[in-house]
């Protein structure tokens, strides 16, 4: 069964919601707009470690050892520098028509004028491969950890994960009971392994263990 991606981000941004402000308040545009204040960037930090500990809710009952720990964060990594060369991608191709798009903003905005159907379709053909080439190093990226994942854990641990949380409460239609353990273990790699909180999550439980707890 595929996973369906709209669910596993509804899910991920709902289990991570508690993440709005901090975002809303440390990206550039809201920096643009909002001082921040030492107030909120402790609130900002306090968000950041209530979202570390949602995760830790999620990893914990797995009971990773440290060789665990150890192949897991490189096995990280690679989906990251993956995603990372995607988003390069992205950058190179939206710089292609940078400049068409100032242009007809700005036409836009001093003519009071919607942009021409055609300027429309074409943007939308590039944002939307942009979309469908995100998807399938999303979908090669998860696959590749859930291999890891099933050649690296016991068959507790897999079970632990999946069991970690119940995606029915946030989305009753689902059908999460319908899935076979590995589309399970898929959604939880992709909702939870795969934050970009979780990596740092990881590297603190490891340097715990290697310092005795």
């Amino acid at each position: 069964m595929k996973i369906n991606h709209r669910q596993a981000l509804r899910f991920k941004w709902m289990l991570m919601g508690s993440l709005f402000v901090t975002l809303a308040v440390t990206s550039p545009v809201a920096l643009a707009q909002v001082r921040p204040t030492p107030e909120i960037t402790r609130q900002t930090e306090t968000l950041k470690k209530i979202a570390q500990l949602e995760i830790l809710t999620k990893i914990l009952p797995i009971a990773l050892d440290k060789k665990q720990l150890e192949a897991l964060l490189p096995a990280i990594e690679k989906g990251r520098q993956k995603r990372q060369e995607i988003i390069q991608k992205d950058a190179e191709e939206l710089a292609k028509v940078e400049k068409e798009v100032e242009e007809a903003l700005k036409k836009a905005i001093k003519e009071e004028r919607i942009p021409p159907g055609e300027f429309q379709t074409k943007i939308a053909k590039v944002t939307n491969a942009l979309g469908v080439r995100r998807a399938i190093a999303l979908d090669e990226i998860v696959a590749n950890l859930v291999t890891f994942c099933k050649s690296s854990w016991n068959e507790g641990q897999v079970k632990a994960a999946v069991g970690s949380f119940d995606p029915r409460l946030f989305d009753p239609k689902m059908g999460w009971d319908k899935l076979g353990t590995d589309d399970k273990l898929a959604y939880y790699v992709r909702t939870v392994m795969l934050d970009d909180l979780t990596y740092d999550v990881l590297k603190q439980l490891l340097r715990s263990k290697n310092s005795g707890g």
